[in-house]
């Protein structure tokens, strides 16, 4: 699982990198949900952004999760400054409370 986590920043294919962040969001452990949470709400430096399309998909990984501190980290994502980490956090949350009904 480590190796999983310092591959996610060092590979640059897309694909790689969603399904990276699918296997974190399977495996569900308290460090997978952290790196996960540290993708979604990293905004970085201005040289080293996160790019939203990942922060994104990230946001859905964590929706994934059924843990406290996953849910946690998607309410304190409803306040993020961009509007699409915003978005697919109310989307994800919405879903969370269908399948509770």
């Amino acid at each position: 699982m480590h190796s999983l986590v310092r591959a996610i920043g060092q590979d640059e294919d897309d694909g790689v990198q969603m399904a990276m962040l699918t296997a974190l969001a399977r495996i569900g452990t308290p460090a997978a949900v952290e790196k996960l949470v540290a993708i979604a709400s990293s905004a970085g430096s201005i040289f080293k952004r996160t790019p939203i399309p990942l922060r994104v998909a990230a946001v859905h990984a964590l929706g994934e999760v059924h843990s406290a501190s996953a849910m946690e980290a998607l309410r304190s994502l409803l306040r993020d400054n961009q509007k699409e980490v915003r978005g697919a956090a109310s989307w994800v949350m919405m879903g969370k409370k269908r399948k509770e009904l």
